[in-house]
């Protein structure tokens, strides 16, 4: 059980991980677009779609490692879930700048 919970946590921090590659690239996309140069960075939509994939992957890990806690004997369920609840914070920190600092990338992230 403690070697699942290891692998769980550690896909689940490695998508995280690229959840916020993927939102820095987006990020420089926009500011990029903001800035209207000729040789501005073009990045196409391909990395709005490689991030919502990648936070379906994060949800579907998540709920993974959810459903191993449940059955995990107390003293182990403790001790994981800090670390998924750290995880679980984090992600709603690196996510929070589709909808604070960029309207319009909150408003294409939520329309396909």
């Amino acid at each position: 059980m403690e070697s699942q919970l290891t692998a769980g946590y550690r896909d689940l921090g490695a998508s995280l991980r690229k959840i916020q590659e993927l939102l820095e690239w987006l990020k420089l996309f926009e500011a990029e677009k903001v800035q209207a140069s000729p040789n501005r960075l073009r990045i196409g939509d391909q990395t709005l779609s490689e991030l919502k994939l990648e936070i379906g992957w994060f949800y579907r890990l998540q709920l993974e490692l959810e459903m191993l806690l449940k059955r995990a004997p107390n003293k182990i369920r403790q001790k994981w879930e800090t670390r998924a609840k750290r995880l679980w914070k984090r992600y709603w920190q690196i996510v929070s700048f589709l909808s604070e600092k960029s309207p319009t990338a909150s408003e294409r992230f939520n329309n396909p």
